[in-house]
């Protein structure tokens, strides 16, 4: 299988002052066209730097890079590719003439600095950049292809699913397929699903992974390498079923790779019910969640956000005597407020959040995590609760998930 190297080239990378996107599209790029990849880097801004990152990603059949070929003292990145590579950087009028001429037409002030842009490896080529001044480069060597890409994402991400994407299939490059199926896993960690999988001989993914999501839940990859696209074959899905049907027997809840709100809304539209939340710890978080899927005003009525208890008592109707006696965090008072939820919104299901998210707050009977939930469905109320590990932003969004993975058992 083809492998690729991505480096992405600056200093503000590596101090954290900026996100490297590029690398992630480069990553998703190359898995949908077959490639895999291998090496995945940041380098500063100095030809040493990124001299040593191309030899440390020399093992790949493709080198690409990112950012460090604008004007500026410090975009060198072509300089240290040429230090690897042992060639020799020439000018090159016709780009020069296409970079001045841009500067024409969007009315610019041309500075001599911008020449640079126009140096090219000897025996190498440009790749057209049409929406910045800097364009690309590539170079063949030793059946490796290095290529060198401008840093912002309106100007390489073009480049890539145009120009790059010729260059590759034309050299041979993209000859074979990852197949990959993705599930989503709540309320179970990477290493319970380790120990659970370890059960199975595994002799037909090329690898399967874990990885955590920052909004809370697991996802779990299936991937095949194979000359053709068999994500649909019967083998490919009789392989995945059977890691499947271990979370389903040992009671771990699992989606297809989609948000698990969505899964929600779909289940509400289908029934043409509607639905309101009353959220006390959340402070909307899972009103947020459900209105990211559109024409959710078909099923969503509103919510309410009760964080004092002054508004859980004067606007929602929760008794104060209930809260005097019970606290807000309380089956009593999440009872209260999913019933007058209902009534208030006149929606068919309602949902009520109360908890304590932290860092402060908590106690000896209500530690901080503890979140009480009431859902409102069919002229039931069913109250649980549960104490959540975690920070005050990992509290807040795993009773988020909580809510809709058990709406979508419940509806």
């Amino acid at each position: 299988m083809i492998s690729a190297s991505i480096i992405a080239v600056g200093s503000e990378l590596m101090r954290g002052k900026m996100d490297d996107t590029n690398s992630t599209f480069l990553a998703r790029w190359f898995e949908s066209k077959g490639i895999k990849v291998i090496n995945r880097i940041n380098v500063e801004d100095t030809v040493d730097a990124i001299r040593r990152g191309v030899e440390l990603c020399s093992n790949a059949d493709i080198i690409i890079s990112t950012g460090g070929l604008g004007p500026t003292d410090d975009d060198v990145t072509r300089d240290g590719f040429a230090a690897y590579l042992g060639v020799d950087l020439v000018f090159n009028e016709d780009s020069w003439q296409d970079i001045v001429k841009l500067f024409i037409k969007r009315n610019y002030p041309m500075a001599q600095s911008n020449k640079r842009q126009a140096f090219m490896f000897k025996n190498g080529h440009m790749i057209p950049n049409s929406n910045g001044t800097a364009p690309g480069l590539y170079y063949k060597s030793d059946n490796k292809l290095f290529i060198l890409l401008p840093g912002p994402p309106h100007e390489n991400k073009p480049m890539i699913v145009d120009s790059v994407y010729r260059l590759l299939n034309e050299s041979g490059f993209i000859k074979g397929a990852i197949n990959s199926k993705v599930f989503r896993i709540y309320d179970s960690g990477e290493s319970t699903i380790a120990d659970l999988f370890s059960s199975v001989n595994n002799q037909y993914f090329d690898e399967i992974g874990y990885y955590f999501s920052n909004e809370g839940y697991v996802e779990l990859h299936f991937r095949k390498y194979s000359l053709h696209d068999i994500v649909d074959s019967k083998e490919f899905i009789e392989a995945y079923r059977v890691y499947l049907h271990l979370l389903e027997i040992n009671a771990i809840y699992y989606t297809e790779n989609k948000s698990i709100s969505e899964i929600v809304f779909n289940k509400l539209h289908k029934s043409k019910m509607t639905i309101t939340f009353a959220e006390s710890c959340t402070g909307g978080a899972v009103s947020a969640e459900l209105v990211k899927n559109p024409g959710v005003s078909s099923v969503f009525n509103g919510g309410i956000n009760s964080y004092s208890n002054h508004v859980k008592s004067h606007i929602l109707g929760v008794d104060s005597k209930i809260l005097e006696k019970y606290g807000a965090v309380s089956e009593e008072t999440v009872r209260e407020m999913a019933i007058n939820a209902v009534r208030l919104f006149e929606s068919d299901i309602s949902v009520a959040v109360s908890g304590i998210a932290g860092p402060d707050g908590g106690s000896e009977e209500k530690p901080v995590g503890l979140v009480w939930f009431a859902y409102y469905i069919n002229g039931t109320v069913i109250a649980e609760k549960e104490v959540f590990n975690g920070d005050r932003v990992r509290v807040i969004q795993r009773t988020t998930n909580r809510v809709f993975k058990r709406l979508s058992q419940l509806i």
